[in-house]
């Protein structure tokens, strides 16, 4: 039965993947695509607490990310997938018997390699941006108990001016710009696009993210990302850089 559930999931990803190429979302003089790599890394605090508050144990995870996206964006709509590979630390306990104390609990942090999917259509207009989708992950990620979820981001406000945006697993940089995320930016200056904002996940508390796109010129976009946090003494810091080619 399980066997039975996951080949279909995995044919149901397989299809929304396949579907973007598949779509014209507008006529051809009013589509662009978009093709982008980024790499990104840093680290989160994994911190246990007692019944009354108190810190048990805190351990600092690092990890690094490599992923790539293709959209393809029309007058009011865009189809786009995005492609995470995240290298990160797994917590495993195990029980292990101490000639002076009996059995206790050790913990070892392997690393591990996983792929995430995430496909999604979104609407889009010059105040007012919703989008949906669906994320697929191969292993589990960081303090996530499921492999496959919806996805959202919304965005209102002018483009020109400023505008509010928050968005839920839906953006590069999976662990980096974290699950959850909401900022306000701006298109102005046009040659930096700035984006303030805060954010968390894997990260168990806020952090700042800051953000902002450098045109290089009418093709080529280069973004950067700073993430400031830290988490009961331990530092949760993440850098990040993207490329984006336009056509």
């Amino acid at each position: 039965m399980k066997r039975h559930v996951k080949m279909s999931l995995d044919f149901l990803l397989l299809a929304l993947v396949v579907t973007p190429f598949l779509i014209d979302t507008a006529p051809r003089d009013t589509t662009q695509t978009k093709i982008s790599v980024w790499g990104s890394a840093g680290q989160y605090a994994i911190v246990d607490r007692g019944c009354s508050g108190e810190i048990l144990r805190e351990e600092a995870i690092g990890y690094s990310e490599l992923g790539g996206e293709w959209s393809r964006t029309g007058k009011n709509s865009e189809v786009e997938i995005l492609v995470h590979g995240v290298r990160d630390q797994i917590e495993l306990q195990k029980d292990v018997l101490d000639s002076n104390y009996g059995y206790r609990t050790v913990y070892e942090y392997p690393r591990r390699i996983f792929l995430g999917l995430n496909p999604f259509i979104e609407w889009k207009s010059r105040y007012v941006g919703l989008g949906a989708g669906l994320f697929w992950s191969s292993k589990l990620p960081a303090k996530i108990g499921s492999r496959l979820f919806p996805t959202f981001h919304l965005r209102f406000g002018n483009l020109q001016k400023f505008y509010f945006e928050g968005s839920f697993f839906q953006h590069p940089q999976l662990y980096s710009g974290n699950y959850l995320r909401i900022g306000i930016g701006s298109n102005q200056p046009a040659t930096v696009h700035p984006w303030f904002g805060v954010g968390f996940g894997p990260q168990d508390k806020l952090g700042l993210l800051f953000r902002s796109d450098i045109l290089v010129n009418e093709k080529l976009r280069l973004n950067w990302l700073i993430r400031i946090g830290s988490n009961e003494g331990i530092a949760e810091p993440a850098l990040g850089i993207r490329f984006d080619y336009v056509r």
